[in-house]
């Protein structure tokens, strides 16, 4: 699995999960992508990466996905994208590769054109106003273009139900 950790970064919460993640038996790469200056400048480029659909943040995954694929403890055609809130954007983002068997977004935003994109799961919280609209699309978007789904859009919860508490 290819992580994707949210705005926040690397933190406990995290690293939990991804500990939490490898003790199920996945191997789990958590790539740091706020280590090319500080917190403030590293996401202010990342999230232009992100909305462009492009960028060193875009290469940087791509690029940790290959080294993951290179391991002899890894299944290469099995490799799966996860992320959280900003990584859940990335991995519907790198879902449309055909680098990876799943994308499995946490609340993330909806790229601009779905076409070429990977099977997905997908959960959303349903008092997430920041993101209910980008579940919503991508609720309808998905079956109208093929793509194999299994989406979540939990009534009662908020934003980072995943990683924290609901807001």
């Amino acid at each position: 699995i290819l992580f994707i950790y949210e705005a926040f970064g690397m933190n406990d919460e995290i690293t939990r999960i991804a500990d939490e993640l490898a003790a199920e038996g996945d191997v789990v790469l958590l790539p740091n992508l706020f280590d090319r200056g500080s917190w403030f400048s590293c996401i202010r480029q990342i999230m232009k990466d992100l909305k462009a659909g492009n960028g060193q943040g875009v290469q940087d995954l791509i690029q940790a996905r290959n080294w993951l694929a290179q391991q002899d403890y890894v299944e290469s055609e099995r490799i799966a994208v996860m992320g959280l809130c900003m990584g859940g954007g990335f991995a519907l983002l790198l879902g449309k590769t055909g680098l990876f068997q799943v994308s499995a977004p946490f609340y993330g935003q909806v790229p601009e054109k779905l076409e070429g994109m990977c099977p997905v799961v997908a959960s959303y919280g349903g008092l997430d106003k920041m993101l209910v609209k980008d579940a919503q699309r991508l609720e309808k978007e998905l079956p109208t273009l093929g793509v194999p789904y299994d989406m979540k859009i939990y009534p009662q919860a908020g934003h980072s139900f995943m990683n924290g508490p609901a807001n």
